[in-house]
């Protein structure tokens, strides 16, 4: 009974390796080449939509590589973060805050929020909404 146990849970730590290692690449990389990405924003001084062609693959790419964004990324512990955009800057102490968020790219919609900007992979359509924000909710 005990071997028939043992290679159950082996086949099944195979079975979850294989979903593992196939949704992290899947997640993991963007489209190579180029690609059409919609930046909205919703700052203070500033409220429209970019589009931009590019063939970046992470949204901090994007961001430090598109000069018109007028962008300043910093990594911090948990990964890279918006500081400027549009020459408008957050104040990480008492706000306001630039958070964003996107309903159609895969890695902010698989784990319902979007993370880090190294760790959003970005696909050809892809749209952003970056606010500047004074509370946080």
């Amino acid at each position: 009974m005990t071997k028939k146990v043992k290679w159950i849970a082996a086949a099944a730590a195979l079975i979850l390796l294989g979903v593992l290692a196939f949704a992290f690449k899947n997640n993991s990389e963007g489209t190579a080449g180029a690609k059409q990405i919609t930046i909205h924003v919703k700052g203070v001084k500033h409220q429209e939509t970019i589009s931009i062609d590019s063939d970046c693959e992470t949204l901090a790419e994007l961001l430090k590589t598109h000069t018109e964004l007028k962008a300043e990324v910093d990594n911090g512990p948990y990964g890279a973060y918006l500081i400027t955009l549009l020459d408008e800057t957050q104040d990480s102490q008492k706000g306001p805050w630039w958070v964003y968020e996107s309903d159609n790219n895969e890695v902010c919609t698989a784990m319902e929020y979007c993370p880090a900007l190294d760790k959003v992979t970005i696909k050809d359509k892809d749209e952003f909404t970056f606010s500047l924000i004074n509370e946080l909710e």
